[in-house]
């Protein structure tokens, strides 16, 4: 796992120190692993033994895809958007990014599109609701700690928030807004969230691109923290 984890994108032959060790490379990778159980006691018991109270841990959400040649029937190796098969993945973390393990994993492989287009099967946004119930599910035991589901712009869902509401908010959550939604007094999303004095800046590294040269660059950062309903 060491010499896996120098290299991470190093094949089996050169990650391995000789035959046998590719062989158990193998053989571990060959075990059968139930990507549903019980990881969100795993977190819980990693948090409480590896935070202090009053510690913030963030469930990050987001996909990934696992990728083979069309010839071996098991989807493309384009971009992940049109990988077959396909993981999504709350990884609990602490503000420090140090890991504490997989909260929940979502593992499906993707129905092939109809002449129109469409595909059959269950709504993937499906995904960004599980990965926050499995936070939730973690927060009674973790009263000292304050979780907080992190997700991107495809997890701007309505129906994720009302889900959010009904488990009585246990969790925080922070997700990256898509829709510039209209609030309870009236106004717009966007406009009052960037309204007033910025809070702080991020800086962050462009790296080189197509007529593009690499370079260093800023921008404030919202001025308001918008949660889920009800969340402290």
């Amino acid at each position: 796992m060491e010499q896996f984890a120098a290299d991470p994108m190093a094949s089996f032959p050169k990650a391995s120190l000789g035959w046998n060790e590719m062989v158990a490379a193998h053989r571990f990778f060959d075990d059968d692993v139930d990507w549903h159980a019980d990881g969100a006691a795993l977190v819980t018991d990693a948090a409480v033994h590896g935070s202090s109270p009053g510690d913030i841990v963030l469930g990050r959400h987001d996909t990934t895809g696992l990728q083979r040649p069309a010839d071996q029937g098991a989807g493309t190796a384009e971009f992940r958007s049109s990988a077959r098969h396909v993981r999504e993945f709350t990884y609990a973390v602490t503000p420090e990014r140090t890991p504490l393990g997989v909260l929940n994993a979502w593992m499906w492989a993707r129905t092939l599109k109809n002449e129109d287009g469409q595909r059959g099967g269950p709504k993937e946004s499906l995904h960004w609701i599980e990965g926050h119930e499995r936070t939730a599910e973690a927060a009674p035991a973790l009263s000292d700690t304050r979780l907080v589901y992190v997700a991107d712009r495809e997890a701007d869902l309505m129906p994720l928030m009302s889900r959010a509401q009904q488990l009585g908010t246990p969790a925080n959550g922070l997700v990256r807004a898509k829709h510039n939604r209209c609030l309870l007094d009236g106004h717009n999303l966007w406009p009052h969230t960037t309204e007033g004095m910025p809070l702080g800046e991020i800086t962050f590294q462009i790296p080189t691109r197509k007529d593009i040269t690499a370079r260093r660059a800023a921008r404030p950062n919202a001025t308001r923290r918008l949660l889920w309903p009800g969340a402290a």
